[in-house]
């Protein structure tokens, strides 16, 4: 009895059974990984860097409530949400497309973190530019403007 928490007796008690484990305390969370899907499966792996900088909204009713920036390991979390269900949105980077959906659904009902809600990014392959125009054969146009200037010249002298 003497480490039985409040939520398990409640648990064993009640037909309740969405309870956070400290029920005294609420600060539900949500949280996730934008990060550098190299491989376009939309599933982090753990090669796949997560990617600073990029902004992050938690959206009600289709406002936005908070915004936040990915951490330098791509991380982000809201705290300090209420019950409800939120979108979670995220814009992809310039020269970047999204591999998963770039909005994400999520309800609370405890106090709990919801984690895990990622979003997965690939750079967009640039088009390689041009090659340059060939040179001009050696011994081509070029060479023959100046073979004609060196015979005019030799006849000039003669």
């Amino acid at each position: 009895v003497e480490s039985t928490s409040l939520a398990a007796i409640i648990r064993r008690n009640t037909t309740t059974t969405n309870l956070q484990d400290n029920v005294f305390f609420f600060n539900a969370q949500i949280a996730g990984k934008v990060f550098d899907d190299r491989n376009g499966d939309g599933v982090p792996q753990p090669i796949e860097e997560g990617l600073a900088g990029r902004q992050v909204q938690l959206l009600f009713d289709g406002n936005v409530i908070q915004s936040v920036l990915t951490g330098k390991d791509g991380r982000y979390r809201f705290s300090n949400v209420d019950l409800g269900t939120y979108q979670i949105e995220y814009a992809t980077a310039e020269g970047w497309k999204p591999t998963t959906s770039d909005g994400q659904s999520v309800t609370i009902t405890n106090g709990n973190t919801t984690d895990n809600i990622n979003f997965g990014e690939q750079r967009v392959q640039q088009q390689p530019a041009p090659p340059p125009p060939p040179l001009p054969p050696r011994g081509g146009q070029a060479a023959n403007v100046f073979g004609q200037l060196k015979h005019k010249r030799q006849s000039v002298l003669m």
